[in-house]
């Protein structure tokens, strides 16, 4: 649901709060269904060092990181069947348990 998701500065802030300074690392932020093909183009997943998938507050939760993640490395042309980089060269992170 749109209504849940968090603007990109509520999000930039909470990262900045719990990680503190990123230093050279360049955090982006994108709202949307991280299911939707649409939506993960616009994130364009296959230009980032790292993915972190935040746990939604909502029923499940890890079912919802699982779903995020198998979309994300099964998409067409993603991860799973990428030639543009190695795979060690791909990092998917989330939030440990």
């Amino acid at each position: 649901d749109k209504d849940k998701d968090k603007d990109k500065v509520e999000m930039e802030d909470e990262i900045r709060e719990r990680v503190g300074d990123t230093r050279r690392t360049r955090v982006v932020c994108r709202t949307g269904d991280p299911i939707d093909p649409a939506d993960l183009e616009i994130v364009n997943p296959d230009a980032a060092r790292s993915i972190i998938v935040l746990t939604p507050e909502e029923d499940e939760p890890d079912a919802h990181v699982i779903k995020t993640l198998l979309a994300v490395n099964n998409r067409p042309g993603g991860a799973a069947g990428a030639t543009s980089s190695p795979p060690s060269a791909r990092r998917r992170t989330w939030p440990p348990p």
